[in-house]
């Protein structure tokens, strides 16, 4: 893994796994306890808004630490695929408890925003 690589030449001061573009929860959890070893905190980066998002959410509140954050953008959408559900409160956001992922997205917004 290259994060192994990373860690092990001190080549990083936190490391960024994201959900979406390396193999989903499964590769992602393996990052933790690799970064644990090292004492490098992880920040997951999740650019995206779905299940990308929530994956990096749960990985990170059941192995994170307490310096483990998670990158997101933010910007100002006309809709939201989850409405306000994961609308930051000061500067964090619930972990959804739901089943699966926690959330089911918004019909609306998929009918409203579906490529015809």
């Amino acid at each position: 893994m290259d994060f192994e690589r990373m860690l092990v030449a001190k080549a990083v001061d936190f490391v960024q796994p994201s959900p979406a573009k390396m193999g989903g929860v499964t590769e992602l959890i393996k990052v933790f306890p690799l970064a644990s070893v090292h004492n490098i905190p992880v920040m997951p980066h999740s650019f995206y808004d779905g299940p990308g998002l929530l994956a990096a959410i749960h990985a990170t509140a059941a192995l994170g630490t307490p310096d483990s954050m998670i990158e997101w953008r933010w910007l100002d959408l006309e809709a939201t695929i989850y409405g306000d559900k994961l609308s930051p409160k000061a500067g964090r956001i619930s972990v959804p408890q739901g089943p699966g992922l926690g959330i089911d997205p918004d019909p609306h917004v998929i009918g409203a925003y579906r490529w015809r």
